[in-house]
């Protein structure tokens, strides 16, 4: 008894951390609060819950990064380094984890780990403009993938995949202008979040095709 009692205590806990990562409550008090002092109307409430919502997450995992960088004197990297990948990740879809927890943890990991790489990596300025070309032309064929909690339809892959490409090709520019200028780190972070966008493509792949099997 007392096993099951501990597992619905964990699985409470995790509501309430869930909860607290999304903002729910929060997010919902300033809708009310927008309803009441009519700035919104009850029509577009959950439309505007929502806008509320996701840039409440993105406060947090901002916030998040900026701690990190600061914690681990890698500010500018992870900045460099977020503008790089958070634009091409939205378009070009990929692995998302489960629970918004998840997302959180794996996020915060993932910065902590290029703040620490991005400082000690060292790569010869033409062999990594030729690893972001490569990269590149992976993530343009791979693109756009969806989930299983969010498919595409035929409109938003043509569209997500004409942004993602202009987000490619803008990046891509940018990190050989800034190698001509002698300033490698921008096309290092460039080269960074390619590869990570390149791994969550591969393996929602790989998910998908275990769906159809």
């Amino acid at each position: 008894m007392s096993v099951f009692c501990a597992s619905a205590k964990t699985t409470a806990i995790r509501v309430k951390i869930t909860k607290v990562l999304m903002f729910t409550n929060t997010s919902i008090k300033i809708a009310d609060y927008l309803e009441n002092k009519g700035v919104v109307n009850s029509e577009s409430k959950e439309i505007h819950l929502f806008g509320i919502n996701q840039g409440l997450i993105l406060m947090l995992n901002i916030t998040t990064i900026f701690v990190i960088g600061v914690f681990i004197n890698a500010l500018m990297p992870l900045i460099i380094f977020t503008v790089a990948f958070m634009p091409l990740r939205s378009f070009a879809g990929g692995f998302h984890a489960g629970t918004p927890l998840k997302c959180y943890i794996l996020s915060t990991a993932t910065a902590l780990i290029v703040g620490l790489l991005l400082p000690v990596i060292s790569i010869h300025p033409d062999v990594l403009m030729a690893f972001i070309v490569i990269l590149g032309c992976v993530i343009m064929k791979l693109a756009p993938i969806g989930t299983t909690n969010k498919p595409l339809d035929a409109v938003e892959t043509t569209v997500y995949k004409k942004r993602t490409r202009i987000i490619f090709i803008i990046e891509i520019i940018l990190a050989g202008i800034f190698v001509l200028f002698n300033i490698p780190l921008i096309a290092l972070c460039v080269f960074i979040a390619f590869i990570i966008v390149v791994i969550l493509l591969m393996i929602e792949k790989a998910n998908n095709s275990k769906l159809l099997q």
